[in-house]
Order: C-alpha cells, then sequence, then structure tokens
C-alpha cells in the first residue's frame, strides 16, 4: 500500500527519494574492482582480505581541534579525561546489562534497537596526528540522538564547530596540509580546495608557524574551485576563523588554466607560490566507506577517462611553484594511473626540473604503503598493457603514453618513486588516498613570459595548452554555445576595489584611530553594504587582480563594517561595526570606545527580543559610568569588552550608543547568538531533538496505558466485590 502523507506532512523530494533508493540496495561487492586491484598488487597479497574488510565498515567520524584558539588545550584535555572516562564507564554499563539481559530480551532488542546495542567505543585521538589535536568517534548517528550521555557530547561537539572550534574532516583529508613544510611568510595556492577543510587547515598553520616563530603572518593563502557553488560552501567553511580570513582569496578558475599570481611589476617570478596544494579532482575509489555507491558504479576506465586532466593540473601547477617551493599531489583514488602515472609523467614532461621528497619525517607516526614502480593499464575488454607500444593500433589513441610506467629504468630508478605515500584504508581504519611531496630544484627562468588565459566565451573542455602553457586558438564554429539565461560564474564573480575618499571621510566618525583605510575593500558591483577588511599582502594581490581585469573573484577578508540602513535615532554614521570583524577593529579605536561590561548585562540584552536597553538600566555600574562618558562624547559605535568567557579571553561585541535616548543596541545577528551564548558559558534554550521527542511520547503512552489498565483492574476487582456482597 502506498504511503499516505496526512496534513501539515510532505513527502520527500525527488533528489531524496532518488538517493534513498540508490543506497537502499548497496551490496559491497564489486569483482572487478577486487580483480583489478589484486592484479595491480597495491598491497601484498597477505593484506588484500584486510583491506577489502576495511572498505566494507563504515568510516569514523574524524575532526581536528584548532590550534590557533586560546581553548585548544582546554578541549583536548576534556575529551582526554572528561569524556573518555564518561564514556568508558558507560560501555561497561551497557556490556554489563546486555551481558544480564535475558535471551528473548536480547533478541528483540537487536531487532528493534540494533544501534543502541552497538558497542560504544570511547573518543581516541589519531595517533599520527600531532600533539593529540585529531580525534575520531565510531558512534552512528542514531546513537548519538538516543543515549542521553552521546547526545551530550553531540551538542558540545556542534557547539564548538559552529565556532570554529573543532573541524569536521576526513581523516586521511588531513594529511597533504602537514607534508607542506608551511612558513609564515610562504604565498599557498589550493588549487582545488573547494569544500574548504584542506583550507582551514592550511590557514590554522601558517598562523601556527607565525606563532612559533614569533612572527606575523606575512603570507597568505589562495583557495581555488572551478565551481561556483563549491566556492561559496568553501567561503562558508573559512568564514568561521575570523582572524586568518584577512589572510584568505577565494577563486572560480579551472585549475588547468589558472592564471599566474597577481604581479606589481612585468616579472611574475616573485610572485609566484612557495606551496601547491594539488588535491585533484579523481574517481574516489577510496573514498567507498563514506560514499558505498561507489560499489555500484566504479569501472576501470573512470581512472582512464580522468587521468590526461588530473596531468594538465599538475603541469599547471608545477608552473605556478616559485623554484625551490614544493607542491603536494594527492588523491582519494588508489589506482596508479591517478596517483604514480601522473607524478611521473609530469616530472619526466615538465621543463622544470622536481624532485620527489622523502617527508616521511614529517609525520613519523603515519604508517602508509611505499609508491609503486610497475603497474598495468586496463582497457574496456578487460585485457590488460604494460606499455603503449603492447598496444593495438586502434586503440593506441584511446590510452595515453603517460598512463603506462616510464620505459627509462634508470631514470625510474633514481625518481625513488617509492618516496610516494598511499594510504590503504585497513592501516588506520581510514578510507584510501594517495599523496606525494614535489620540490622544484631548478633555477628561475631568465625571462618569463606573459601568460595568456582563456578568453570567457571559450568552454572549458574545449580549451586546450600548447607546450609554452598558452591556450590554442579554436577553429571558427568549433565553440559551443552557452545557454541563454544561465548565470554564469563571471556575472556571479565580482572585484574587490579599495573604497574611495568619499567612503574614508563618510567613516570618520567611527574615530578609527590612525586605521589602514586601503585595507578596506569593498565590492565593485552594486552598493558597498559590507566592507572587507584585508591583509597587507591580500590588499596587494587585490589592486593587482583589478588592474589585470582576468580573474574570477568569489571573496576575501574579515566583514568588519556593514551598512546600517538608517541606523537609530543619533547615529551619525551609515556604517556599523560588525561580530566577525571587531577583534581587529578594537585595536584602533579610543579608549572611551573600548566599555568593559558584565557578562549578565551583555546575557540580557542578547536573549532580549530587540537586543537593546537603556544604558542606565545595566547592573555594571563601571559600565554605566564609561558609556555616560561616551554618550557625553557625542555616544555612537563601540566595542563591549566582556571577559568572564569559558576561555578565558575576552570577547568584544560590536554595540551603538545612542546620544538622544540614552539606548544601548548590540549587534548580535540571530544566526551567531546561540554561538555568541555558547562562547559566555550560557546555553541558550533549545528544543528537544527527533529522537527525544519520540522517546518522550513512547514513555507517555506506556504510562497512559498503564494507568489505564491499572484502572481497569480496579474496575474489575470492585465488581467482583460488589457481585460477593450482594450473593
Amino acid at each position: 500500500m502506498p504511503r499516505r502523507f496526512g496534513k501539515g506532512k510532505k513527502p520527500p523530494s525527488k533528489k531524496r527519494q532518488r538517493r534513498q533508493e540508490a543506497w537502499s540496495d548497496i551490496v559491497y561487492e564489486n569483482a572487478d574492482f577486487e580483480s583489478y586491484y589484486k592484479t595491480q598488487e597495491i598491497v601484498p597479497e597477505s593484506e588484500f582480505q584486510a583491506m577489502m574488510a576495511s572498505l566494507r565498515r563504515p568510516l569514523p567520524t574524524t575532526f581536528r581541534i584548532n590550534q590557533t584558539i586560546p581553548s585548544a588545550e582546554r578541549l583536548r584535555t576534556e575529551l582526554t579525561t572528561t569524556w573518555t572516562d564518561s564514556l568508558t564507564k558507560l560501555a561497561e554499563e551497557q556490556a554489563q546489562k546486555i551481558k544480564q539481559s535475558p535471551e528473548g530480551t536480547k533478541e528483540a532488542d537487536a531487532e528493534n534497537n540494533e544501534d543502541d546495542n552497538a558497542p560504544i567505543n570511547p573518543p581516541t585521538a589519531i595517533t599520527w596526528y600531532p600533539n593529540q589535536m585529531a580525534w575520531r568517534f565510531s558512534f552512528s548517528r542514531r546513537q548519538f540522538r538516543r543515549i542521553p550521555k552521546l547526545e551530550e557530547l553531540h551538542q558540545m561537539v556542534t557547539a564548538e564547530t559552529n565556532l570554529g572550534h573543532f573541524l569536521r574532516q576526513e581523516e586521511v583529508s588531513m594529511i597533504p596540509p602537514l607534508l607542506m613544510d608551511i612558513q609564515p611568510h610562504h604565498q599557498i595556492l589550493d588549487i582545488c580546495a573547494a569544500p574548504g577543510s584542506k583550507t582551514t587547515q592550511l590557514m590554522e598553520l601558517l598562523s601556527q608557524a607565525a606563532t612559533r616563530e614569533k612572527k606575523p603572518i606575512t603570507g597568505y593563502v589562495v583557495a581555488n574551485d572551478v565551481m561556483f557553488k563549491r566556492c561559496q560552501i568553501l567561503v562558508t567553511q573559512t568564514v568561521r576563523l575570523t582572524e586568518l580570513t584577512p589572510h584568505l582569496i577565494v577563486t572560480n578558475h579551472d585549475a588547468r588554466f589558472f592564471p599566474f599570481s597577481a604581479a606589481k611589476s612585468s616579472d611574475r617570478r616573485q610572485h609566484q607560490y612557495d606551496r601547491v596544494l594539488c588535491d585533484v579532482v579523481c574517481t574516489g575509489d577510496g573514498t567507498m566507506r563514506k560514499a558505498p555507491d561507489v560499489w555500484k558504479t566504479w569501472r576501470a576506465s573512470n581512472a582512464n577517462s580522468i587521468h590526461r586532466m588530473q596531468v594538465k593540473i599538475l603541469e599547471r601547477c608545477m608552473r605556478l611553484v616559485k623554484p625551490g617551493g614544493q607542491i603536494v599531489y594527492s588523491t582519494c583514488s588508489l589506482n596508479p594511473i591517478e596517483d604514480e602515472a601522473v607524478v611521473l609523467y609530469c616530472m619526466r614532461s615538465s621543463k622544470h626540473k622536481f624532485e620527489l621528497v622523502d617527508a616521511s619525517d614529517r609525520l613519523p607516526n603515519l604508517k602508509y604503503a611505499p609508491g609503486k614502480s610497475d603497474w598495468k593499464v586496463q582497457n574496456r575488454n578487460k585485457e590488460w598493457y604494460s606499455s603503449h607500444e603492447e598496444l593495438p593500433a586502434d586503440e593506441k589513441v584511446k590510452y595515453q603514453p603517460s598512463m603506462f610506467p616510464p620505459a627509462d629504468e634508470e631514470w625510474l630508478k633514481n625518481a625513488h618513486v617509492e618516496r610516494c605515500m598511499r594510504m590503504v584504508p585497513h592501516y588506520h581504519d581510514t578510507g584510501g588516498f594517495f599523496a606525494a611531496v614535489l620540490r622544484r630544484v631548478d633555477e628561475p627562468e631568465a625571462a618569463p613570459t606573459r601568460e595568456k588565459s582563456p578568453t570567457p566565451e571559450q568552454k572549458e573542455d574545449d580549451v586546450e595548452l600548447n607546450e609554452d602553457g598558452e591556450v590554442v586558438p579554436q577553429q571558427e564554429g568549433t565553440a559551443k554555445p552557452k545557454p541563454k539565461g544561465i548565470m554564469t560564474s563571471e556575472k556571479l564573480c565580482d572585484y574587490l576595489i579599495p573604497i574611495d575618499a568619499t567612503m574614508t571621510k563618510s567613516l570618520e566618525s567611527l574615530e578609527l584611530r590612525d586605521f589602514p583605510y586601503d585595507r578596506l575593500f569593498r565590492r565593485e558591483k552594486g552598493d558597498a553594504k559590507k566592507l572587507m577588511f584585508v591583509s597587507p599582502e591580500i590588499r596587494d594581490l587585490l589592486n593587482a587582480m583589478v588592474s589585470e581585469r582576468r580573474w574570477k573573484l568569489v571573496g576575501s577578508g574579515v566583514r568588519a563594517l556593514e551598512w546600517w540602513q538608517g541606523g537609530y535615532q543619533g547615529a551619525n554614521t551609515t556604517y556599523r561595526f560588525c561580530l566577525e570583524g571587531m577583534a581587529q577593529l578594537r585595536a584602533y579605536l579610543p579608549e572611551y570606545r573600548r566599555i568593559s561590561i558584565a557578562k549578565k548585562d551583555v546575557v540580557d540584552m542578547i536573549n532580549s527580543q530587540d537586543r537593546k536597553v537603556p544604558f542606565k538600566k545595566l547592573s555594571d555600574t563601571n559600565a554605566v559610568a564609561a558609556l555616560q562618558t561616551l554618550q557625553e562624547k557625542g555616544g555612537g559605535g563601540c566595542c563591549l569588552d566582556v571577559t568572564e568567557t569559558i576561555d578565558g579571553v575576552p570577547m568584544h561585541v560590536p554595540a551603538h550608543l545612542s546620544a538622544n535616548n540614552n539606548i544601548l543596541f548590540i549587534f548580535v545577528a540571530n544566526t551567531d547568538r546561540a554561538n555568541v551564548l555558547y562562547k559566555l558559558g550560557e546555553a541558550p534554550a533549545s528544543t528537544p531533538n527527533h529522537w527525544k521527542k519520540k522517546k518522550e511520547k513512547e514513555e507517555q503512552a506506556q504510562q497512559q496505558a498503564k494507568e489505564a489498565s491499572d484502572n481497569q483492574e480496579k474496575k474489575r476487582k470492585l465488581d467482583e466485590d460488589a457481585g460477593a456482597m450482594e450473593t
């Protein structure tokens, strides 16, 4: 019988239905996959079944602790002691309960609450990650919601993630940034960046390097992706790291044709990158544990089809890196055609000289399989070939020579392909992954040539590069027309330009002393509703991008000021401070605009309906006196400093004091309310989740059924007693 949806309920979307249907009948078997990797000898034969068994298990949930925040040590301690101890005790209680329960009850529980009776393993630190700053959970989502203690842990993890203190990331995805040996002055390119977990890690490592060497951050990160929607996801991921986003630019280019770094001079050598992360698009057969549909869709031909694109991307990166700089090439695939074949071919064909770096000392506790120097290529008929010469004449065009191992054995020996790193699933209970570190060892070019970029009219798949990296012109009539009415990335992207003198003058009422207004940028199109604050290095790069006019820019910097339509009565500016950029702007405010205030007053204002209060009604008398001084000077924007936070680090909250009616207004949006309250140690009121509601309903129904049964029993006894008396 078809399912009916009552009043107030909607059927699932067609997209969700297709996803559910696709995942509901997945069989964790693929004979072609097993046969292919047995032949390729990715692991010794004795380990192959262990690898396959690991691929069939669900992938544990993993996350990193943001090491740039003051609470990093506190969070690590909580995970190491509090949560580990309490969940170990809970696991023991659960095991004892299952052991003592009758067999019939066990079977019923196994059918109805399979996840509830699954073993509860305490969170564990990832062994190879430095300083126990990355952790894993093996709980299911159902367990997280049904078991009260796990639900409490889930709420803590969610809150810390929303603040940017925890960063969800697959374990093997954490490896490439840690292999890059980042220094505080490095200019870094993440050429295939979305969804952004590696980009945030690169930003953290840049900050950590600066802290370690007691130097300011003078480098930056350029994060790029070919899809505009994925670039938006990337911006969402990185926006939580408010102190680091001034050192970030997000662009939207095809990695194969990524422009050279914008330069002030004609010599682009000074503006290439010190480090390039080349995490290329791949078949993703190492992600089977988190994407089980790969079991159904995997074909050997998938890697053969994508190999050419991977080569083009790595070749581009080799032209973008400085002499002495390093590239980390990585994929989430186990296939040598996507891994060693790409690396070795690009090393041989590049006009620059590269060497493979032994990076094992950078992660000494990481276990991996060394790179392979021998592999085969399978055609669509499942026939194997060891070299391009063995192919039939009609198939030589279909399969590139770059797919095969190099024929020069002497060169192959000196290339040290064993320095490549293949992470196989059963070593650390992870997904499959591949990484290789390449260092450019030649001298700078004597006379670099100017790079030509593809025109917006040229479709990505229709553009080719010649040996010099220049765009090959197309024959007339071969370009495919773009559909009309489609919002292309050229229309959606926009340059950031510095604010002009008129806007600078309008901001003088904010009283930002000695403020670098040349680091405030606005969108070139439309109104200047948001002003972004950037680092000096990003400022220079943005100005060069505008002058070159060949970039597709998505975003940069931290939101510092926002247009305030009309403001409030007594407001003398059309711009207000923003919560994200308040920490950067506070240093430029005069002392009387920095107001120390009690936590209780801030919490009360945040929880009030309109986020405002007459300042004379505040409980903190010192804050009232400071605000009285500010009012006498004309009121306006100010920074509320709250010292009573869970980390002991002051929180800076933007506010505005009206000079006419004594009203203090606090700028905390509804979307930020829960995060701010959590940081102040005040949990916002939250509604019970789905499983708690369901459990409460079940308990209520059971109680009502018990009461009805008791009432019926009482009535039966009364009737029996009444009958006996009559007799």
